[in-house]
């Protein structure tokens, strides 16, 4: 994921790595190891905000004394690489994360909701969806809408309440994406 300027980058590893790239340098900014403890440590999926200033990641995790399989987001300043949210989340799907605006990240979870984070005010809130979100999703430019795969095809929502914009039924769709205006 890229921010609106090309000027910086966020990728997730295998090894529970999470990078952020200076672009316009062709350099590692930082490698945050999200949760170095875990047994396993997957980057689920990781985004950057439109400004650059924000790095979200969807975290699945097993630890293994006692045994323990469960989900956490995580908000990082991409330029320092200081933690501003850590929060765990239900069960131990995966989870799909994106900005809707420079301080308004989301994370849709396969259950069907959606978590919205307020990062300058550490608050969030759910919103429940008529439908489960099987794979990526999307976020329109102006950050009122969101698209995600679901087993029918693809299903738009209003990002303020959850209701249902659209949906248009396809097989083996595994990406949606919105144009840029």
């Amino acid at each position: 994921n890229i921010d609106s300027r090309g000027q910086y980058g966020v990728s997730g590893s295998w090894d529970g790595s999470l990078r952020v790239w200076d672009l316009a340098r062709g350099t590692t900014l930082h490698v945050l190891r999200p949760h170095p403890e875990a047994l396993r440590c997957d980057i689920e999926s990781s985004a950057i905000s439109p400004d650059g200033r924000y790095a979200i990641a969807a975290l699945s995790l097993i630890e293994e004394n006692p045994r323990r399989e469960y989900g956490r987001i995580q908000i990082w300043q991409a330029q320092d690489g200081m933690l501003v949210l850590d929060t765990e989340y239900e069960g131990a799907g995966s989870a799909h994360v994106a900005f809707a605006t420079n301080e308004k990240a989301i994370a849709c979870h396969g259950a069907g909701y959606v978590d919205v984070y307020d990062v300058r005010s550490a608050t969030s809130k759910r919103l429940m969806l008529d439908e489960q979100i099987i794979e990526r999703i999307a976020v329109n430019a102006s950050g009122t809408l969101i698209a995600g795969i679901t087993n029918p095809g693809c299903v738009v929502w209003q990002l303020s309440d959850g209701s249902r914009v659209s949906a248009v039924q396809f097989d083996g769709t595994r990406v949606c994406s919105f144009s840029p205006d």
